[in-house]
């Protein structure tokens, strides 16, 4: 028996446009998982948690595309107030997210917690009971730009 015979084949395609919501979904989801990267991180080394990218650029001097290990700005979604509470809030477009009307943060009871609160909140925003939220932000973050280019264009 062939290899191909024993795989299951179908004549679904990929699709070429995918749904706003889960465009919304994926980019949240994809900064909780490094929200809760540096959690770990932080909780576990005691050390504060840095995030690195690799680059691609051109070397001037012999003209070949070369890689480079980039530092890039990094923003912990949490903080601890004056009386030692720690707080967290969902951010888009780098403003926090209103997760109920006038309501941007959740109390975290610890440090132990945080890890399990930003795997709570990935859960939901993958099963969409954020999706009203992030379409309200990401709509904001549309008509400010929007309304630069404007400023711009008169």
């Amino acid at each position: 028996m062939s290899i191909i015979e024993n795989l299951k084949l179908s004549q679904k395609q990929r699709p070429t446009d995918l749904p706003p919501e889960h465009r919304l979904r994926t980019k949240m989801s994809e900064a909780l998982d490094k929200q809760i990267a540096a959690a770990i991180h932080d909780a576990g080394e005691g050390q504060h948690y840095e995030r690195y990218e690799i680059e691609e650029f051109k070397n001037p001097e012999t003209g070949e595309i070369a890689t480079r290990k980039v530092k890039k700005r990094f923003t912990r979604w949490w903080w601890v107030d004056i009386n030692g509470d720690m707080f967290l809030s969902l951010r888009y477009g780098n403003k926090p997210l209103e997760i109920k009307p006038k309501k941007t943060s959740i109390e975290i009871d610890d440090d132990n917690h945080l890890v399990d609160v930003l795997k709570d909140l990935q859960t939901a925003v993958l099963s969409g009971e954020l999706d009203q939220q992030l379409q309200k932000a990401a709509n904001a973050r549309k008509a400010q730009f929007a309304s630069r280019k404007t400023k711009a264009t008169s």
